[in-house]
């Protein structure tokens, strides 16, 4: 039985994924995914104890969703931060 803690860490650049990786796996569980849709899969599958995950990778995606969106981004509300 594996005792340690899952993270899963989430980024569209593999070199990033294996830094973290290397960095986290003595301690940790470490699972990768390249894309938030892959993300989230793998949050429902293996309820990791942490997410990391890179903003700018959620931010690119959007925009090449959006881009085939007649009015783009203004359908959308966004939250205030």
């Amino acid at each position: 039985m594996n005792d340690k803690q899952k993270i899963l860490v989430a980024d569209d650049e593999l070199y990033i994924r294996l830094l973290v990786k290397d960095i986290l796996e003595p301690e940790f569980t470490v699972i990768e995914a390249s894309n938030g849709e892959e993300a989230v899969s793998a949050a429902r599958a293996e309820q990791p104890d942490m997410v990391l995950m890179d903003i700018l990778m959620l931010r690119h995606q959007e925009q090449r969703a959006n881009q085939g969106h007649p009015r783009g981004h203004a359908h959308r509300r966004r939250p205030r931060t």
